[in-house]
């Protein structure tokens, strides 16, 4: 939106206890936040709480839409979500909801009703989404514009060789301890694909553990705490070992990278398996339970993908399910219903 109107005045909305208190200021953008606080599952103090706090945090953003003058709100999901949904609803500002995952959470369940349009990211949270006549299938925002670097150079650079095919390992820029010591134990056994390398990102808070574990570490194999662009270890990458969140598995599907995919298992309402389950239907990878992921698992797993007819079907229909105009498709839907508001 900043790119298409550069005098555009844009303001988001969250919580001291976010990530958001960080990201949000450096990418030049304001922050307003909410006492908003998660409705827990079990019974809880914060049950007292919570409608007085939300009413808070209702108020505090219809007085900022006024104030303001806003438009449109935008929404994304999540409890903090909440506030922003019904404060619109209030104030008579159209809403456009973005739902990531396959299964949505509650916020965004009861947010459909209020929204002139719900955005999906994946396949699936249709089935969940209480209004249905407003879903558009937009794909996530996803950055797929990167480098113009070659895959040869961007293999060289990790000191692995472009001849062979390149299978990523990634837990997120954190790191899965499971995915991880699944990883020690193939190499243990020397498992490793033949004719395949491996791209490895530890993670930065796991990397020095990883290392402890190894005496050598094997010509084709690269072992890095963590990878930026990571969109340069999707080009060079003829297969992926990862986690499931909806923004990792829609940047593979615009890369066309066929995946053995490890569902975090502590995931809000286990969305992350679901996300995993609608690309598996899809035939763009394999799912194995994070219980069940050990070396010898992932081995087994890996002997699926790697076969090279199989391998080039699966990455035909992981792409199928990429949408890299997804950031536009969204883009459109807010500047059409914000000019409906004027």
């Amino acid at each position: 939106m900043r790119a298409c109107h550069p005098d555009i005045d844009i303001v988001f909305v969250g919580t001291s206890r976010g990530i958001e208190t960080e990201l949000v200021p450096r990418e030049g953008f304001r922050l307003e936040l909410l006492p908003v606080v998660p409705l827990s599952r079990k019974p809880s103090p914060s049950w007292i709480a919570f409608p007085f706090v939300l009413f808070k945090s209702i108020m505090k953003v219809v007085r900022l839409i006024r104030r303001e003058k806003i438009d449109i709100v935008v929404a994304t999901g999540g409890y903090v979500a909440g506030p922003a949904i019904l404060g619109s609803w209030l104030s008579g500002r159209p809403l456009v909801l973005c739902e990531q995952n396959s299964y949505p959470g509650l916020t965004s369940r009861v947010g459909s009703v209020f929204a002139k349009v719900v955005c999906t990211g994946l396949s699936g949270a249709e089935n969940f989404l209480w209004r249905k006549s407003r879903i558009v299938e937009t794909g996530n925002p996803v950055d797929i514009v990167c480098t113009e670097r070659s895959r040869e150079e961007i293999l060289q650079g990790f000191k692995l060789d472009p001849s062979k095919k390149t299978l990523l390992v990634t837990g997120g820029s954190q790191g899965s301890q499971r995915i991880n010591s699944a990883m020690l134990e193939l190499l243990a056994e020397k498992a490793i694909p033949e004719g395949w390398s491996i791209l490895w990102q530890t993670g930065r808070g796991k990397h020095f553990g990883v290392l402890a574990e190894i005496d050598s570490v094997p010509e084709n194999v690269a072992i890095v705490p963590f990878i930026s662009p990571m969109c340069e270890a999707y080009i060079a990458s003829d297969a992926v070992v990862c986690r499931c969140g909806a923004l990792t598995l829609s940047e593979i599907a615009c890369y066309g990278v066929p995946a053995v995919l490890v569902p975090y298992p502590f995931a809000a309402g286990d969305h992350q398996r679901k996300n995993a389950e609608s690309f598996a239907e899809a035939g763009a990878g394999f799912v194995i339970e994070d219980a069940k992921l050990d070396g010898k698992r992932l081995s087994e797993e890996l002997s699926k993908i790697i076969d090279d007819e199989k391998n080039a079907k699966m990455s035909e229909n992981m792409r199928s399910l990429g949408r890299p105009e997804a950031t536009r498709n969204i883009v459109d839907i807010v500047e059409k219903f914000a000019g409906s508001n004027k």
